[in-house]
């Protein structure tokens, strides 16, 4: 398999052209100049001395030591110019150590070191520096090597700096015809928390979308797959456990199966990964809930991520509008946010509170609305359903206000927060490891006080998400999972039987 060329890529190694002049002292300006002629006309044995002589008396001229580790790769010294390389990187700030990376990538890629290149072309693209071209050539010394994960970002890198790629289509499909089949399993309709993990590896790995939670047919969609995603702990997830290993097993863990009746009858033995959002008062509660967990599976810890650009900052002054996100259930609380409102409402009788989300339950729909009538907040209170476009319906609000008492993470706030709405959130078992102490409440006194007395701070909340919770470092993690697992030797397969779900559930107790 190779890797065509990117016409757009005017290559400058290793007779580097066009020597930057360095802002440094006037009697080192000529020295220095001679070093910049003498390695633009490819005398670099006497280049490479002229700067060592400088070096001797700048020792933390990064310029000087990029340049020197660019002499040394024309010169075929590799692993000196790599040396030499890091120093400057680690001297060198902003664009001039990027430049310093990219060529050390050069000399990576020309010593047969396409390991140490992968990290590299990440930065890379950080500092907007990183073209399609060495993306290709990158790819195609992962691929000589065997490392068609590394292969795969370096080619999919390259097509969101020049999409106009059509030769790299067929290269990425064959890439991902020879990685591991991804089977996902949710046991409820489409959800966009699954729905861009999903995006995100079908670019990578052959990727198979279940849902439901029908279990008749499940060990035969099974045998279908290398790896398969089991988005929370449920029945289906005892089952695939229990039936023969021929399979890598991923499951991501949601709020109802921490607290549902399957984590015990899961053997997790079986389970190579359990992510768990980091959620302190969660993990204490499945430790104690199941038998050495850790010792049984591997816990890792990956937060959901937050779309920064779906839900864009908005700068905003204080204002009066409280948001309020989620189902309208026992678990959300509703009935104690309508108290904690009410004595805001009496303190400042121009707020005014948003409900974003469905009733499940008619009991809770008549008391609400009877709740707010007699309280007189009928013209301060707004239940506007469920809403497809979110970011719109935060606009305009202030606050994003929340009383569940129980989340595996408040990844709806944190949405919110991302917009530029400042929390008061509920004290819930695990709160502290998401929110900032200052945007908890206990007390309708405590929920008055955090909306009246507290600073407000939009841009401090966006960056609090974007520094923790942004969803590029979510899926680079899960990517990271993802290679771990498809590295491991391949699981033995067993001779086919008439393996069903009914067995599985029962091999090793009932599910």
């Amino acid at each position: 398999m190779h890797i065509p060329r990117c016409r757009a890529y005017a290559r400058v190694w290793p007779a580097r052209k066009g020597f930057k002049t360095m802002t440094r002292d006037a009697s080192n300006r000529r020295g220095y100049r001679q070093v910049a002629g003498l390695a633009e006309t490819g005398r670099y044995g006497e280049a490479l001395e002229a700067i060592q002589r400088h070096l001797l008396d700048s020792p933390r001229d990064g310029e000087a030591f990029n340049d020197a580790g660019t002499i040394l790769h024309a010169l075929g010294r590799f692993d000196e110019a790599a040396e030499h390389l890091k120093r400057a990187i680690a001297l060198l700030e902003g664009p001039s150590a990027a430049e310093a990376e990219r060529n050390l990538v050069e000399v990576y890629l020309a010593c047969d070191k396409p390991g140490e290149v992968e990290a590299l072309l990440e930065d890379l693209v950080g500092a907007g520096i990183l073209t399609a071209d060495l993306a290709n050539r990158s790819a195609n010394h992962l691929l000589k090597f065997g490392d068609l994960a590394g292969a795969a970002e370096a080619l999919l890198r390259s097509l969101e700096i020049c999409p106009l790629q059509s030769p790299l289509t067929p290269v990425v499909e064959n890439l991902r015809a020879l990685r591991p089949k991804v089977a996902m399993f949710h046991p409820e309709g489409p959800s966009q928390a699954l729905g861009q993990v999903r995006d995100f590896l079908a670019r990578r790995f052959d990727v198979s979308l279940h849902h439901g939670q029908a279990t008749d047919d499940l060990v035969r969609m099974l045998h279908g797959c290398d790896i398969a995603w089991f988005e929370d702990c449920t029945r289906q997830l005892v089952i695939a456990s229990k039936a023969a290993k021929r399979w890598r097993i991923i499951c991501r863990l949601r709020l109802g199966g921490a607290y549902g009746p399957w984590m015990e009858q899961t053997r997790w033995e079986n389970v190579d990964a359990l992510i768990v959002p980091p959620n302190r008062a969660i993990l204490e509660y499945l430790r104690q809930r199941v038998g050495n967990l850790e010792g049984r599976t591997r816990l890792v810890i990956i937060p959901d991520g937050v779309d920064l650009a779906r839900f864009a900052f908005r700068r905003r002054e204080a204002g009066k509008n409280l948001a309020c996100i989620g189902r309208l259930d026992m678990r959300h609380n509703p009935m104690f946010l309508l108290q904690c409102f009410h004595r805001l409402h009496a303190a400042d009788a121009a707020s005014r509170l948003f409900f974003a989300g469905m009733f499940t339950d008619d009991r809770i729909e008549q008391y609400l609305h009877h709740a707010v009538a007699r309280m007189g907040l009928s013209a301060a209170v707004s239940f506007d359903g469920y809403q497809e476009d979110l970011p719109a319906w935060l606009a305009d609000k202030h606050y994003v206000v929340s009383a569940e008492v129980a989340a595996l993470q408040p990844t709806s706030v944190l949405e919110a927060m991302a917009a530029g709405l400042q929390p008061v959130v509920h004290d819930f078992p695990g709160a502290e490891d998401f929110l900032p102490p200052r945007s908890l409440y206990l007390t309708p006194e405590d929920f008055c006080r955090r909306i009246l007395d507290e600073p407000y701070e939009p841009q401090a909340c966006r960056d609090w998400v974007a520094a923790r919770f942004a969803m590029k470092d979510t899926l680079t993690q899960i990517n990271g999972l993802m290679r771990e697992l498809e590295k491991m030797p391949p699981l033995k397969v067993q001779p086919k039987d008439s393996y069903t779900a009914e067995t599985a559930s029962n091999r090793g107790g009932g599910a």
